[in-house]
C-alpha cells in the first residue's frame, strides 16, 4: 500500500517539476528552425549602431560597396542573444559589422499576444556616396592596405583568361560573355589598362566573328583600334596590327573592301614581323578580290606564300583566285583541300567564307 502511494506521488510531482523548470528556462530556437510569429522583431536603434560601425577606410578608398546580411537571435525582451553572418559583400565589411551586432535592440516578437524568441534578418549597407561621412578617413594611416582588396583589374584579367580558354575550346558564347565582363571591369581612362581593354574588345570581336555576328564584331574591332591608336606611343605595334587586320576582314564582309585595303596597307608599313605581314598580304588579297582586282590579289598571295607556305589562309585565297581567273576548278579544289589539311577550320577566314569541313570534300 505504501509503495503504491509513493508511485502515485511521483507521477503527480515529477510533471510539475518539469513544468516549473520549463517555465523558468527559455528555449531558444535553432537558426534554421521555423517559428511562426504574428509580429517579427524590429530594430529600434539601427541608425545609432550603423553610425558606430562607420565605414572601414580601406574599403572606402578601395570603393568596396554592398551589404552585410546577419541573422540575429532576439529574446523575449528584445535583447541580442546570438548572431550569424549569412552573406557579405566583402570580408572587410564583415569584420566591421560583427563586433557591433550585440549593441542592437529590438521590439520583441509576438505569437498569440505573447513574447517569443526569434531569429530576425538584419542588413547593414555600405555605399560610398551615401555613407561617405562615416568613413573617418582622418584616422586612416595605411593607404597601401587597399592593395589587399581584390582589384577590378585583377578580376578583369581573370575574366580575360577565361575568355581565351573558352575561345580555344570553341565555346564562343561563353568567351564573349567573359570578355564582356573584362571590358566592364577595366577602367576607361587608366593608361595601364588600355592595352588589356583593347585586347578584350579584339577577342570579343573574334568570338562574335565565329558566331557569325559581323556588325557587332566590326564595332568591337573598331573600338579596339581606337583605344590603341589613342593610347600611349609605346603600345605594342603587333596588337595594333592584329586589330587592324581583323577589322579589314570585317570591312570586306560588310561591303567596304576599300577601307579594308587601307588597313592592310597600314599594317604592312607598321610591322616587320613575318607572321603579321603574311596575314596582311592574305587579307589585302581578299580586298582585291572584292574589288575585282584578281591580278593584284594573286601577287599578294604569292608574297604571303613566300613568307610562310605552311599556313592555310593563302591557299584558301589562291583557290578563290584560280577559280576566278582561269576556272580551273580541279586545281582550285586541290588548293582548298590543302588549306583544310593545314588547319583552315581554326582561321577566321573559314567563318568569313561560311565554310565547313564538308565544303572541302
Amino acid at each position: 500500500m505504501i509503495m503504491c502511494f509513493r508511485n502515485v506521488a511521483l507521477l503527480v510531482i515529477l510533471p510539475c517539476m518539469v513544468w516549473a523548470q520549463s517555465e523558468g528556462e527559455t528555449r531558444y530556437p535553432q537558426m534554421l528552425e521555423y517559428v511562426y510569429v504574428d509580429t517579427e522583431p524590429v530594430p529600434v536603434n539601427l541608425p545609432a549602431v550603423r553610425r558606430q560601425i562607420g565605414y572601414p577606410p580601406q574599403a572606402f578608398v578601395g570603393k568596396v560597396e554592398g551589404k552585410v546580411y546577419a541573422r540575429v537571435l532576439v529574446d523575449t525582451e528584445g535583447r541580442f542573444v546570438d548572431s550569424r553572418i549569412i552573406r557579405s559583400a566583402h570580408p572587410v565589411l564583415t569584420q566591421a559589422v560583427e563586433p557591433y551586432l550585440p549593441e542592437l535592440r529590438f521590439t520583441p516578437a509576438y505569437r498569440a499576444a505573447k513574447e517569443t524568441p526569434y531569429w530576425v534578418n538584419v542588413a547593414i549597407e555600405f555605399d560610398c556616396k551615401t555613407h561617405r561621412h562615416l568613413a573617418r578617413l582622418g584616422t586612416y594611416r595605411h593607404p597601401m592596405a587597399v592593395r589587399a582588396l581584390p582589384g577590378r583589374t585583377t578580376r578583369a584579367r581573370e575574366s580575360h583568361a577565361k575568355g581565351m580558354s573558352y575561345l580555344h575550346l570553341g565555346q564562343y558564347r561563353q568567351a564573349m560573355n567573359a570578355f564582356s565582363r573584362a571590358i566592364v571591369l577595366l577602367p576607361r581612362k587608366r593608361e595601364r589598362a588600355c592595352a588589356l581593354r583593347a585586347e578584350a574588345y579584339l577577342q570579343r570581336g573574334r568570338s562574335l566573328v565565329c558566331m557569325g555576328k559581323w556588325p557587332e564584331a566590326f564595332r568591337d574591332m573598331t573600338e579596339s583600334v581606337g583605344i590603341l591608336q589613342a593610347g600611349r606611343q609605346d603600345t605594342a605595334p603587333e596588337l595594333v596590327s592584329e586589330a587592324l587586320l581583323d577589322r579589314a576582314l570585317a570591312f570586306a564582309q560588310l561591303g567596304e573592301p576599300t577601307r579594308g585595303y587601307a588597313d592592310c596597307t597600314e599594317v604592312l608599313m607598321l610591322s616587320q614581323v613575318p607572321e603579321i605581314q603574311y596575314l596582311a598580304y592574305c587579307r589585302r588579297a581578299l580586298t582585291h578580290i572584292r574589288l575585282g582586282n584578281a591580278d593584284a590579289a594573286f601577287l599578294d598571295i604569292e608574297s604571303a606564300l613566300a613568307l610562310d607556305p605552311a599556313r592555310p589562309e593563302a591557299w584558301l585565297y589562291k583557290s578563290v583566285i584560280i577559280h576566278t581567273l582561269s576556272g580551273e576548278d580541279a586545281y582550285a579544289r586541290d588548293c582548298l583541300e590543302h588549306a583544310w589539311r593545314l588547319g583552315l577550320a581554326q582561321a577566321p577566314e573559314a567563318q568569313y567564307w561560311g565554310l565547313s569541313a564538308s565544303a572541302a570534300h
